[in-house]
């Protein structure tokens, strides 16, 4: 299976970032995506995506505790 991939523009330049995984929260009726660089992907980053195709990087104290929870739950299944 091949691995998906995502382009961001960072700074002028674009960058390829692997995607992780994606989920919706039904209570904040909102959507996640999960990303990492192949060259540190211990640094898993998380975005909020909308149906325009727009990211915008959580920086939500209370996102980030529920979304890490949720990526501790999915490394204990892979």
């Amino acid at each position: 299976m091949e691995d998906k991939k995502i382009t961001l523009i960072v700074g002028d330049q674009e960058k390829q970032f692997n995607v992780l995984f994606t989920y919706h929260h039904d209570e904040r009726n909102a959507d996640f995506i999960f990303i990492y660089d192949e060259e540190s992907p211990e640094d898993v980053m998380l975005f909020q995506y909308y149906e325009d195709q727009t990211l915008e990087q959580v920086e939500d104290e209370e996102i980030l505790a529920e979304a890490q929870e949720i990526l501790d739950a999915y490394d204990e299944e892979n």
